[in-house]
């Protein structure tokens, strides 16, 4: 009985080995056929194996990585992010637009500022059918809602806790009271029901789309925003002269503010005078580029600028722009500081 069971296991990690050698040569042939220059990987970083392969392997090189010599090549792609260790390695070695294949697709990297990577979609009102772009199953606002609506963390904010806040809304209505970001996205939408009657058109949020709102402000406002202030506080520690450039502007700032007669700065008057401290944000957001992986998936075939011709991307790639590439070429990054230099000269 134990051989029977063992002979059964044997047999069925067989027929998954084959299956993915045969899912990979399909890849591979494709990455052929397309004309652009291919690797290949068993594991990618945009997979769920890759969360496990990350773990071990940023422990296994954490010492390789400190000599400023990215990634070895065998291990490069099942890193989730590894482009910021890599630079541009990848890049000057397969060019601006490659292919990794994999037994789970294939996927193209793209190094190229200037490839928009896509096509126009249809914002849509819904799930009409009417409003579905061709080849797609729901238009663009239903594929928004879709995701957003179904995120565990948006669960967690049940609809009894919004009609708590209303509540208290209601029965302490003075400005004075502690304001958080829920209460302001219910605070104006109470204000539009009272209105309602008297303006044309739809003006208010429902509960689905305040919990949505109030997610995308914790996710897409929160965290980048505190790794860009780490990023910029870091550099700042460690560049005496740039920290003292930065707070030279500030001061001035509110030098200017004072003699004009205002005690605070404002957006309308001081905003436009902060031209380094600019110039110094913008730098340390090129460095470290805060979002790493911006991802599309090809619907169809997509074509893609070469060096002689054109080649095809095979329709389901998914496409990955690899922000840190760009960031750091060189011919951009020249361009990029002479625009900064002749706009802090002005």
């Amino acid at each position: 009985m134990d051989l029977t069971y063992l002979i059964l296991a044997a047999a069925i990690v067989g027929c998954q080995l084959l299956y993915t050698g045969v899912l990979f040569l399909h890849y591979r042939q494709a990455a052929q056929r397309s004309g652009l220059p291919y690797t290949w990987s068993l594991v990618h970083e945009l997979q769920g194996p890759a969360f496990i392969t990350d773990a071990i392997l940023r422990w296994w090189y954490r010492d390789y990585l400190e000599q400023g010599k990215g990634w070895p090549r065998w291990a490069r792609f099942m890193i989730k992010d590894w482009h910021y260790e890599d630079r541009r390695r990848a890049t000057l070695e397969y060019g601006d637009y490659f292919l990794v294949v994999t037994p789970n697709g294939l996927i193209c990297y793209i190094s190229d500022p200037g490839t928009a990577g896509g096509h126009d979609a249809e914002w849509g009102e819904g799930k009409s059918p009417d409003n579905v772009p061709a080849g797609h199953k729901s238009s663009l606002v239903g594929a928004l809602t879709d995701v957003i609506m179904h995120l565990p963390h948006i669960l967690l904010l049940p609809r009894w806790f919004l009609g708590e806040e209303r509540e208290k809304l209601l029965y302490n209505n003075s400005d004075s009271s502690r304001e958080n970001l829920l209460t302001a996205v219910i605070r104006p939408n109470m204000d539009a029901e009272k209105k309602a009657d008297a303006l044309i058109g739809r003006s208010r949020f429902t509960d689905e789309e305040i919990k949505g709102n109030v997610f995308i402000f914790l996710v897409a406002g929160y965290d980048t925003t505190a790794n860009t202030v780490q990023f910029s506080s870091l550099v700042l520690a460690f560049h005496q002269d740039v920290q003292e450039r930065v707070l030279d502007e500030i001061d001035a700032a509110y030098a200017q503010a004072k003699n004009e007669g205002r005690s605070e700065l404002s957006y309308e008057h001081d905003y436009p005078r902060f031209r380094y401290l600019f110039a110094f944000m913008y730098e340390v957001m090129r460095a470290f580029p805060i979002v790493q992986t911006l991802a599309q998936v090809a619907v169809g075939g997509q074509g893609v600028p070469m060096d002689k011709g054109s080649a095809i991307v095979p329709a389901g790639t998914r496409l990955v722009v690899n922000n840190t590439a760009i960031h750091y070429d060189p011919d951009i990054l020249a361009q990029s500081r002479r625009d900064r230099a002749a706009a802090l000269a002005g």
